[in-house]
């Protein structure tokens, strides 16, 4: 579910996320209650996003995106990696990990010519048993074509995002079954 970035901004006002996005043009989140502790939703899930398969939609989504960087000279120094490594300075897909909150905050960033973005998992328990997790994105654009990225991008990164939350949730609770 998208939730109203003034919301979860006031909610968490004190994340690793937020002090290293200061200048943030943009702030995207999405969320999903995972019926599981933190420690849980990381073992099970985070630690193994690299299995997660997402739509084949989606996944030409990311392939045409990678062209369009390179194509473009975007993503200069930019680094697929397909393992899973969730160590600070490690990568996860294209992002570098840039700070663990043990049971709280897993951040991500990257940075190329158009953007410098920060991804966050924010894990936030309700119950003994259920946590809502959070997908935080905050973008600071460089110039124009930034801004023009973000703009033809923005719905296929909320549907992306929705998918991905949704086969965290549902892998997360079919493990720990």
């Amino acid at each position: 579910m998208l939730v109203r970035p003034e919301d979860f901004l006031q909610r968490f006002p004190d994340l690793e996320s937020l002090r290293r996005s200061p200048q943030a043009e943009v702030t995207n989140v999405h969320a999903v209650a995972i019926n599981a502790t933190p420690a849980e939703i990381f073992s099970l899930g985070l630690q193994r996003l690299s299995e997660i398969r997402l739509h084949p939609l989606h996944q030409l989504l990311f392939a045409t995106r990678v062209a369009a960087g390179k194509v473009f000279g975007w993503d200069q120094g930019l680094v697929w990696d397909r393992e899973t490594n969730w160590t600070v300075g490690g990568r996860v897909f294209f992002s570098r990990v840039e700070a663990i909150v043990p049971g709280r905050e897993w951040v991500l960033g990257v940075e190329n010519r158009l953007t410098r973005t920060i991804s966050a998992f924010v894990a936030d328990p309700i119950s003994d048993s259920t946590t809502m997790l959070y997908n935080l994105t905050r973008a600071h654009f460089k110039g124009r074509m930034g801004r023009a990225y973000w703009l033809v991008i923005r719905r296929f990164h909320d549907t992306i995002t929705e998918d991905l939350l949704g086969k965290l949730k549902r892998r997360v609770e079919e493990t720990r079954r």
